[in-house]
């Protein structure tokens, strides 16, 4: 539901356009998408699956590797305000993914059943889906207001009757919806945890 909130921003696609050519951010909702089907490949036991998904997440939020730069590089370039806000809600992934590394290694080597992990599971793939959302969101919103006023995009912006400020704000509104999201975690996650608990109860006992 936020993907669709927040991706569609800016007529004809413009927002799209703009964040393109941002490698960066190409490649965390490349991350985003394994993340949102980890619940799905636990709950069909691949565990391979679930590992990387975290796998190739991680050298995007430290190393600089292909794309030249990473979340924590990057988040040096921003105000103090999202500089912080970015650093907090990239710390939050880590350690969600973290755990979710752990508890898909754990049942891979027989320290844990699927059963054992499964809250984990749910709650940590919240967790970092609400986390690189943040992350997502406030990287994108630098990248299109520190966009060059060119020719094109100025046409671009004068046949849409589009104004940057009018972009940039929604933005980041959806930032704060989604750090509310994360810090109420556990009182959105509890209806969705009871639900694959039961689950996997169900599969543990067919």
């Amino acid at each position: 539901m936020m993907k669709s909130q927040y991706w569609q921003f800016g007529p004809s696609g413009l927002i799209e356009a703009a964040t393109s050519a941002d490698p960066l951010v190409t490649r965390l909702k490349q991350s985003r998408e394994g993340i949102s089907q980890i619940s799905a490949k636990a709950q069909a036991g691949d565990w391979d699956a679930v590992r990387q998904a975290v796998s190739f997440t991680l050298p995007f939020l430290s190393v600089k590797g292909y794309t030249g730069e990473s979340v924590k590089s990057r988040a040096v370039t921003l105000t103090d305000d999202v500089k912080n806000q970015v650093i907090a809600q990239r710390q939050a992934l880590l350690v969600a993914l973290g755990t979710l590394d752990k508890a898909a290694y754990n049942v891979q080597t027989g320290k844990a059943k699927p059963l054992d992990v499964a809250e984990t599971i749910t709650s940590c793939a919240d967790d970092a889906l609400a986390a690189i959302d943040g992350i997502i969101i406030r990287l994108t919103a630098d990248h299109v207001a520190r966009q060059p006023s060119t020719p094109h995009m100025q046409q671009r912006a004068a046949d849409a009757s589009w104004r940057r400020e009018d972009v940039v704000t929604p933005y980041f509104h959806y930032c704060d919806v989604a750090t509310l999201q994360l810090e109420s975690r556990e009182k959105r996650g509890k209806e969705s945890i009871a639900v694959a608990s039961q689950l996997w109860r169900s599969k543990s006992n067919s």
